[in-house]
């Protein structure tokens, strides 16, 4: 990627920590000044939202990057097939807000290094936004796992809304009963509760 002035600030919009670890070390690498929001009223529950944010903090502490937080607590999420832009939209927005509050000159997300997420829908609103920078850091994805574990973060399960975690659910339900179906007893069965970790989703 082509780097920068060190001059230019760049805030980084981090929907985990997991996802923040080696995004953080792009930006750095092509001259960035990187200053990292955690803004994600879509977390639920409200245990879930608090794992998330402490392994956010986690990552600030060790990359020694400042960390900014805004909470909505009036954020409704939608149920329909439109709830992933309208999540996108939202955070975005802020994202945009706190930019140009801080003086940063760019600003982007830790979406786009996750190979799950939807990177033609977050490029298409972010590109409304003045000074959304895309970058698909979707090739960095298994490098995160393996900060993400040396650091012992937290590593959750599904995107973050309600919607997303049934769907999470129901996918590695029927990943299961696939595999149950295609080696018989040799590939043990889990309960829906209990999922590996190097299969999660996002």
């Amino acid at each position: 990627m082509k780097r920068v002035s060190i001059s230019s600030r760049l805030l980084l919009h981090c929907c985990c920590g997991p996802c923040a670890t080696v995004s953080i070390d792009v930006f750095r690498q092509m001259g960035y000044e990187v200053v990292t929001l955690f803004f994600n009223p879509n977390i639920a529950p409200a245990d879930e939202y608090n794992k998330r944010l402490s392994a956010w903090k986690t990552v600030c502490e060790d990359k020694g990057v400042h960390g900014i937080i805004r909470e909505d607590d009036e954020y409704k999420p939608q149920k329909d097939r439109d709830r992933c832009a309208h999540c996108y939209q939202t955070r975005l927005r802020i994202a945009s807000k706190v930019a140009i509050d801080i003086n940063a000159n760019h600003f982007t997300t830790t979406l786009t290094i996750s190979p799950y997420q939807n990177h033609a829908l977050i490029r298409a609103i972010g590109d409304s936004m003045r000074g959304f920078r895309y970058f698909d850091l979707r090739d960095r994805y298994r490098d995160s796992l393996i900060q993400s574990r040396s650091l012992n973060l937290y590593l959750q399960r599904y995107c973050g809304c309600l919607e997303s975690q049934l769907e999470a659910q129901w996918m590695m339900k029927n990943r299961r009963e696939k595999r149950r179906k295609t080696y018989g007893d040799c590939v043990p069965w889990k309960p829906d509760c209990v999922l590996d970790r190097d299969n999660n989703r996002y």
